[in-house]
Order: structure tokens, then sequence, then C-alpha cells
């Protein structure tokens, strides 16, 4: 049985369907993770990001939706491992 199945491809669009998705309606955040972030912080319990995006575009989200990167100890960005 023959695939006509375009992994590179699939990607790509997936891409570019997700950036389109956000240009539109912006990223939706989930309900109730500024008070979690909130939580966390007053109870002195650690936060860390890990994300195979790229670290300049994790900032870049951060910005967009209005959370401060320096509420979280850690954030790591694909582009900051060997292996993401």
């Amino acid at each position: 049985m023959e695939s006509n199945f375009d992994p590179t491809e699939f990607r790509t669009l997936n891409k570019l369907f997700m950036e389109e998705d956000v240009k539109q309606n912006g990223l939706r955040l989930k309900k109730g993770l500024k008070e979690l972030i909130s939580f966390l912080k007053d109870n002195n319990i650690k936060i860390a990001i890990a994300s195979s995006s790229k670290n300049e575009k994790i900032q870049k989200r951060f910005i967009e939706d209005n959370l401060d990167i320096n509420d979280f100890d850690c954030v790591i960005g694909g582009d900051m491992v060997t292996n993401p």
C-alpha cells in the first residue's frame, strides 16, 4: 500500500496554519494560568518552562500574553539544547 503522506509538507502546512491562527485569534492561555503562577510564586515553588520553540519565540509570546518571564526560575528553548 503506497502512501502519499509527506511529513515535511505536513509540518510546513501545520506551522503556517498555527501561525495564521495565532495572528487572527492570539494565543489562548489556559484558564487559571496566571492564578497558578501567582500561587506557585507565593508558595516559593520553582517554575520552569521547557519548549521545543526557539527562546526568542518564547520571549515574544511572554510579551504578547503579558506574562513576566522573570516569574519563571528557568526557561529552556529548543535552540538551547543539542537535541530538542
